[in-house]
């Protein structure tokens, strides 16, 4: 059945089948993406064509099965407090995100990020301070910390933070806050800070291109090897 290929030789055969098992590796796993993203995408079009809810939930587990809904609430925010959220870009600017506790009408304690400052108005008075009094506000529910692999520890004492870890944050102002966060939802007025959100969540989603790609690029790495084991054609003497 082999007999017109060459036995192959333990060194490349080892590196070319290890190639090509990590290669499609990375193809199936782009297909786990795919699948995840499309989830994602499939929720947020589910939240934007559903009336904002009228009272925040109670658990994680609940904020997590409305991650990105939107939810309209009265309260007041808790003066004084607030929490930087680093390192954020708006318009390729560098800046950064403005939490503020939120009492809720029905006693519970939520962090609210109000929108984006700019790097050097921290620390200043460049920007407005949480408004005082009752206040209405239209937010999207956010479950995730926004963390990863390569995120830095924060910095409470410089007041940086780098995750939504709003527990953490809750526990350095001594406060009992519910397990996610809201991004407050309004027009931005040019010259106003901070820059509240526009409601709107796009996600790329090129994980099918990706997917299609590494499965090429294994299915060549395939090629290249029998034709590196194929033994030559003999000439036939004239």
């Amino acid at each position: 059945m082999f007999s017109g290929f060459n036995r192959p030789k333990f060194i490349p055969f080892v590196m070319s089948f290890g190639g090509i098992v990590l290669v499609f590796g990375l193809g199936f796993w782009q297909v786990e993406r795919l699948a995840l993203k499309e989830n994602i995408i499939e929720t947020i079009e589910r939240a934007n064509i559903t009336d904002p809810l009228t009272h925040a939930p109670q658990t994680l587990a609940d904020a997590e099965k409305k991650q990105f809904y939107r939810v309209t609430l009265s309260g007041k925010y808790k003066p004084n407090t607030e929490f930087h959220l680093a390192a954020r870009y708006y318009h390729s600017q560098l800046g950064y995100s403005v939490f503020n506790p939120f009492v809720t009408s029905h006693g519970d304690t939520i962090l609210v990020n109000r929108g984006w400052i700019l790097a050097k108005a921290k620390n200043t008075d460049d920007y407005a301070r949480a408004p005082k009094g009752k206040q209405i506000i239209t937010a999207t529910i956010r479950t995730s910390n926004e963390r990863n692999y390569f995120t830095p520890p924060n910095q409470p004492e410089k007041n940086i933070w780098f995750g939504r870890d709003v527990l953490e944050m809750g526990k350095d102002a001594k406060l009992d806050v519910l397990p996610y966060s809201l991004d407050v939802i309004g027009e931005h007025i040019k010259g106003e800070y901070p820059v509240p959100s526009d409601g709107k969540i796009e996600l790329r989603n090129d994980h099918l291109s990706y997917a299609i790609t590494w499965f090429l690029i294994g299915a060549g790495m395939i090629v290249i090897t029998l034709l590196y084991h194929r033994k030559p054609k003999a000439i036939k003497a004239v």
